[in-house]
């Protein structure tokens, strides 16, 4: 967009170079304080985000410039709508400055009221023609309970069989105190070694072979009494008198793989025996723990665990806020040498943020995962945005440059309308995820724009009236 009015590329490139280095430090700031976080997907996610934005600015600076011309002359009058809109003195309009001030007091009050969603269920999408079949499923077969899966793991059968008892043990005793309504196991059907050797030790005491010899002689006497042949009792005979040795019944002919891989799968090295329980939903998690207490048991259901990470994130989303703030606020005072202008550049983030929360909470709309993640975007976007607009005023100030701003301001424009066609069209997904992200994502654009439109401005102009301020201005431009 700048070369559209400066003929010179390398021009371009000087006047350029700086902000679009320094927003891209800032933002590669904002989505790196997610490195401090304790999960391993959002330190990936930084990762991903910090490396895009590094070769994203290298090809802004190295691959672009070389397809502008130093012959071709320039032509902006395709530009003049969005110069009109561009032009547009926000800042003078006292009636919007007013009202945003007090919005953005409201808002700071209500920040503190936002609610964050740990349930990622609320963010997944099921239809509702699904929602209604497992309502109606539950109702019909579960008792109106919903059904949790769970599973003993271990690298051999015998040691999973083992764990599973155990476990049904444990589930038997929640069920006597009322917190279960029924559970179910195959701890009676696939029985481990162990319990096996103790079964037909506890058979051989039994059947002697003095208690076989009666029994013998006993059905002798009562089939000749009723006239039956005694040979159709030999094959009883033969399981009495017989030898048997431990054998894991899942390794047996007995039961179809079909069925018996409804209560033991091999996945791996791991051999997992599976049981369900039926109880209260508002008791699931608490019965889930007592039962994960357990070694080797696990529930069959991922969002127990990823509760766990969502409330992660949650606590660690201050401290994030305060490493990104303070490094981005940093590297300004290191560019700028002057606390006011860092502050300056500052307040869009650091205001946007409320707005975001105190709106949020304003509409009853909760934070989740995804949206509260995505925000590192109005970090980033809202910084580069008044980066480019405190560079233009100062680069005005001594009057010699008064185009820069606008040239700047058409640049964030056309941006501004890109982001918002897309978080717009996040508003019409089903998805609840998407969704969300559009109307978080959009709100804190919002405040962003008409911040750096309006009250960045209007606040640079009150502080050039002070001559100190002023000169440390001008000397800025002077050493650009």
């Amino acid at each position: 967009t700048h070369q559209q009015y400066v003929k010179s590329p390398i021009t371009v490139l000087r006047e350029q170079s700086t902000p679009v280095c320094l927003s891209c430090l800032t933002t590669i700031g904002a989505f790196a304080s997610l490195l401090f976080t304790d999960s391993a997907l959002l330190k990936d996610f930084a990762l991903f985000a910090s490396f895009a934005l590094i070769g994203t600015t290298l090809c802004a600076l190295i691959f672009v410039p070389q397809f502008f011309s130093s012959t071709k002359p320039t032509s902006h009058r395709t530009m003049f709508l969005v110069e009109k809109i561009s032009d547009f003195p926000l800042d003078k309009k006292h009636w919007l400055l007013a009202a945003m001030v007090i919005y953005s007091v409201v808002c700071i009050f209500l920040s503190s009221k936002v609610v964050f969603d740990n349930d990622l269920n609320n963010i997944g999408y099921v239809s509702d023609a699904v929602n209604e079949s497992q309502n109606l499923y539950n109702r019909k077969i579960n008792h109106g309970y919903p059904v949790t899966y769970y599973a003993a793991s271990s690298p051999d059968l015998d040691s999973a069989l083992t764990y599973n008892r155990r476990m049904m043990k444990v589930m038997d005793t929640l069920q006597k105190k009322g917190l279960v309504k029924q559970y179910s196991g195959v701890a009676d059907l696939f029985l481990p070694l162990d319990k096996q050797r103790e079964n037909i030790d506890a058979w051989k005491s039994y059947w002697t072979p003095e208690h076989i010899s009666n029994v013998r002689k006993s059905i002798s006497s009562a089939a000749a009494h009723y006239h039956l042949d005694p040979e159709i009792f030999t094959p009883f005979y033969a399981i009495l008198e017989a030898d048997y040795e431990p054998e894991l019944f899942f390794d047996s002919p007995w039961i179809p793989k079909e069925l018996s891989s409804n209560f033991i799968e091999k996945v791996g090295n791991e051999c997992l025996v599976f049981s369900s329980m039926l109880t209260n939903a508002a008791l699931v998690d608490s019965v889930s723990d007592k039962i994960c207490a357990l070694p080797y048991s696990i529930v069959m259901d991922p969002f127990y665990y990823t509760d766990g990470m969502v409330t992660i994130v949650h606590n660690n989303f201050n401290v994030v806020l305060i490493i990104s703030s303070l490094f981005v606020l940093l590297i300004l005072i290191l560019h700028f040498r002057n606390v006011l202008l860092s502050l300056l550049a500052f307040l869009p983030m650091f205001i946007s943020w409320y707005i975001v929360q105190g709106t949020m909470a304003l509409f009853g709309i909760e934070f989740n995962l995804i949206n509260i993640t995505i925000s590192s975007l109005i970090f980033g976007v809202g910084v580069d945005y008044s980066l480019f607009v405190l560079n233009g005023l100062i680069a005005g100030a001594d009057g010699r440059h008064t185009q820069t701003l606008l040239q700047h301001k058409i640049a964030i424009t056309l941006s501004v309308f890109v982001l918002m066609v897309v978080l717009a069209a996040l508003l019409f997904a089903v998805h609840p995820a998407l969704r969300s992200v559009g109307v978080s994502t959009l709100i804190g654009m919002c405040a962003t724009i008409l911040l750096t439109y309006n009250m960045q401005p209007f606040i640079f102009h009150q502080l050039m009236r002070n001559k100190r301020f002023k000169n440390k201005v001008l000397k800025i431009n002077t050493r650009k």
